[in-house]
């Protein structure tokens, strides 16, 4: 089953909108915004789309995975969605939101760009946990 997402972009003259059909989850979109948002020389909002959509293969999380929308809100089905917002001398603002299956969208996370790595670091420490006790278990 895929995990739906959408992402916003929002700086004071732009805001863009995409859309990504799979694995739209923190430990891997919010983990490929975290890299993208850290390996762009400026956070102008043009290179960070620029980055997700011309991902290729053999990039971090592949390829084709991110495609423009109209308006996040048009995809009904999504279980996060994502909204950064750049100005100009600011440090970019991350909002995280998460709607389980047949629930209501709630704040998952808001801060800076400095608290969202550190946010995605924690979970990111506690899946690869998850995995390495899943693998003990299927070993014993």
């Amino acid at each position: 089953m895929a995990t739906r997402s959408t992402i916003t972009v929002k700086t004071n003259r732009l805001t863009v909108h995409l859309y990504r059909h799979w694995d739209g989850y923190p430990e891997c979109t919010g983990r490929h915004l975290a890299w993208a948002m850290n390996n762009l020389e400026s956070l102008s909002a043009e290179e960070l789309v620029g980055t997700l959509i011309t991902a290729k293969e053999g990039q971090p999380f592949g390829s084709g995975r991110y495609e423009f929308t109209t308006r996040a809100s048009d995809h009904g089905d999504t279980e996060w969605h994502y909204e950064i917002t750049l100005h100009h001398r600011e440090e970019p603002k991350v909002e995280v939101w998460h709607r389980p299956i047949g629930e209501s969208y709630f704040l998952a996370f808001n801060a800076p760009l400095h608290g969202y790595r550190k946010w995605m670091a924690g979970r990111m420490r506690t899946f690869i946990a998850r995995i390495k006790q899943m693998m003990a278990e299927r070993a014993a």
